[in-house]
């Protein structure tokens, strides 16, 4: 009797710390972009960095890829950086004109160089899938020709690849759900509590 007592004394902890995972990664996943905290930001260059972030004179940073994107952007931290929501940043629909955006800006402040522009979009890519957004990883961003991104299976002619279902909002069908995976494992795993 006394081991009953002590599973069921355990399931507010467990149920807490479920609630509390999912609120972290749905912050995570729907607040504005922080491209710049990948290990591979720092690996790059200053002149393909000024690609997705941009310093005025008077200290003011902007998120420089976000705006191109033409992203409504948060200002925060004492009114001093502009950000883009993941959401925009990061929609699949967009990912393209990031490419090119990249390209055009790669192309301009770092000469034309090969390894910083793959470098800067496979930033861009690897940080919409890890926050759990599909990645149109098989875009290549473009040199100064400024042509559509190719893919990396298929020609240029090809049909686009549909992600996503039908109707809805403008962002329907361009998430994976980190917020629904999160709550689904949370779920699986008090449920095996209470049957334990």
């Amino acid at each position: 009797m006394a081991t009953v007592k002590q599973r069921w004394h355990r399931l507010p902890l467990l149920y807490l710390a479920c609630v509390l995972f999912v609120a972290m990664v749905a912050a995570q996943a729907e607040g504005t972009q922080s491209i710049s905290s990948m290990s591979d930001y720092n690996a790059l260059r200053p002149c393909a960095k000024s690609c997705f972030w941009r310093t005025s004179f008077n200290t003011r940073t902007k998120d420089e890829l976000g705006s191109a994107l033409k992203c409504q952007l948060k200002t925060t931290d004492f009114q001093t950086i502009t950000v883009a929501m993941n959401d925009c940043f990061c929609r699949v629909d967009l990912q393209p004109s990031a490419y090119q955006s990249l390209s055009r800006c790669v192309d301009r402040y770092c000469s034309s160089n090969a390894y910083d522009l793959s470098s800067a979009g496979s930033l861009y890519n690897n940080y919409c899938t890890a926050n759990g957004y599909i990645g149109n990883g098989g875009a290549k961003a473009t040199g100064a020709g400024g042509s559509e991104p190719t893919r990396a299976q298929g020609g240029k002619n090809d049909p686009p690849i549909r992600t996503g279902g039908g109707g809805g909002n403008e962002s329907s069908g361009q998430r994976m759900g980190p917020r629904s995976a999160a709550i689904a494992i949370g779920l699986v795993v008090v449920g095996f509590m209470t049957i334990a």
